[in-house]
């Protein structure tokens, strides 16, 4: 995989974790655009995937670059403690790609 693809991977995969790990602790701040900004770049990724499918052997280390990118991120958009968000990649694969992420959330109070 080139440089320039394994670049696009990650800034996709960065931007799904990013909103993944704003999404769970702040129930109160999920809006639509963060919902949008989680699907579209799935459909990235599956997309380059799909062209190229040589990158699969490489997504471990791909979603750990992305994941130290999105919690510094995510510490910067929030103003919460960087010790807050895990070091460690706290999705699967498949979670990262196909979790549930509704619109409008669920009322967790129902």
């Amino acid at each position: 995989m080139g440089r320039s693809e394994r670049h696009a991977l990650t800034s996709a995969l960065s931007l799904i974790l990013l909103h993944l790990l704003k999404w769970d602790p702040q129930p109160s701040r999920q809006s639509r655009s963060w919902v949008t900004s989680i699907r579209t770049p799935r459909s990235l990724v599956e997309e380059r995937l799909d062209d190229s499918p040589r990158p699969r052997s490489q997504i471990g280390g791909l979603v750990a670059r992305a994941c130290h990118r999105a919690r510094l991120d995510a510490t910067g958009e929030t103003g919460v403690d960087e010790d807050t968000f895990p070091q460690v990649c706290p999705y699967s694969w498949e979670a990262i790609m196909t979790r549930s992420i509704p619109w409008p959330p669920a009322d967790p109070q129902a």
